[in-house]
C-alpha cells in the first residue's frame, strides 16, 4: 500500500482529502502545517508522495520546500502542490505537479496515480 503525506491547514479539506485517499487504498498521514510535516519526515517517516498546500500558518508550503534540512529527503519524494495562488519559483526538481485549489478530485487522483506508478 502506497503512503501519502497530506500537508493541509484547512481541516475540512484535510479530512475530506484524507478520507478520499483512504477510499482509494492509500495509507494517509496528515499534518496541519509544514513544521509538523518536517518533524514527521525528520523522525524517519518517508512517504511515497507528498500532497502539500502552499499557504499555511507556522511554516508555509514554500518554506517547507526550501528548508535545507529537508532538501535531500524531498528530492526522493514526488510532491504535488495545492495552491489557490501563484506557484512560480517553486523548485522543479522537487515539485512534480501543481493543482489549483479547490482541487479537481479526478485531476488530483490521476496525478497521484501517474506519479506513484510512473
Amino acid at each position: 500500500m502506497k503512503t501519502i503525506l497530506l500537508v493541509e491547514d484547512d481541516i475540512f479539506i484535510r479530512e475530506s482529502l484524507a478520507e478520499l485517499l483512504k477510499m482509494e487504498n492509500y495509507h494517509v498521514v496528515v499534518a496541519p502545517d509544514g513544521e509538523k510535516a518536517k518533524r514527521i519526515l525528520l523522525q524517519g517517516f518517508i512517504p511515497d508522495l507528498i500532497v502539500l498546500d502552499l499557504l499555511m500558518p507556522v511554516m508555509s508550503g514554500e518554506q517547507f520546500l526550501q528548508d535545507t534540512d529537508l532538501r535531500v529527503i524531498l528530492e526522493l519524494i514526488p510532491v504535488i502542490v495545492l495552491t489557490a495562488g501563484l506557484s512560480s519559483g517553486l523548485p522543479q526538481k522537487i515539485v512534480r505537479a501543481t493543482i489549483a485549489k479547490p482541487p479537481n478530485i479526478q485531476e488530483l487522483l490521476q496525478t497521484i496515480k501517474r506519479l506513484l506508478n510512473g
